[in-house]
């Protein structure tokens, strides 16, 4: 099972997906995909799980992903998801799209 949220606020036609792989057995990942035109910004998708916080880059420029394995997550935890845009690995985020909930499996 697997939950791709597309960042839909655009900039100059460049955009950030994030990928939450949730499955019921086996390794949890989390994924950042810069897609569509170069903007000069990197993709992070964003998961909270509770007080837990995960982030992953997609710094390489359009094109490029990321990917990162949680772990240390219990089954029926609610979660957030989204994708955002971001100048620079310590810049601010920005065009994120909304928060995106489910539960972890």
């Amino acid at each position: 099972m697997f939950e791709p949220i597309p960042n839909e606020l655009e900039r100059r036609d460049g955009f950030g997906t994030a990928l939450f792989y949730n499955p019921t057995a086996g390794i949890r990942e989390l994924d950042a995909c810069d897609d569509g035109a170069a903007d000069g910004l990197r993709a992070v998708a964003i998961l909270e799980v509770g007080s837990k916080r995960f982030e992953v880059h997609a710094a390489g420029g359009t094109g490029s992903c990321n990917s990162k394995a949680i772990t240390g997550l219990t089954g029926g935890s609610d979660y957030r998801l989204r994708a955002c845009l971001r100048n620079g690995s310590g810049g601010a985020n920005v065009y994120c799209d909304v928060w995106h909930h489910g539960s972890v499996y």
